[in-house]
């Protein structure tokens, strides 16, 4: 229970956010979220390489003991540049999350599978993790 406390009170936002070798890791990364049992509701901003500026406005995590600690997470929200549009997929690059953190502070954990779409300047999308 203290590590938790630790944490929670050494984080200040939390996000998901497109990564590869041409997309770096966003920077400045304001929000806020609260957890509530096992779901984490949180909001996001960030300016990113792929999409320009990020405004997570609904993102909801759900987290199971008893799927053998799966974690999938519902997100919407609008991206600046509104030329960008299609679903993208763990083909395209990888979708990182710092927010894991909150269960397992040893590292960020990229998703095994996910599809987001944007569609002029809205996204919206599921994003599935496991634990290695």
């Amino acid at each position: 229970m203290k590590i938790i406390i630790v944490l929670l009170l050494s984080i200040t936002s939390l996000y998901c956010a497109p990564v590869s070798d041409v997309i770096p890791q966003p920077d400045e990364i304001s929000g806020g979220f609260t957890r509530i049992n096992n779901r984490v509701l949180y909001t996001a901003s960030y300016d990113s390489a792929f999409g320009g500026h990020w405004e997570v406005t609904e993102g909801v995590i759900h987290y199971s003991r008893a799927l053998h600690h799966w974690t999938w997470e519902y997100i919407r929200g609008t991206v600046s540049d509104s030329t960008i549009n299609g679903t993208f997929t763990e083909n395209d690059f990888m979708w990182l999350a710092d927010w894991y953190r909150l269960w397992d502070p040893s590292e960020d954990k990229f998703a095994v599978s996910f599809s987001i779409t944007i569609s002029n300047g809205f996204f919206n999308g599921k994003v599935i993790y496991y634990p290695q």
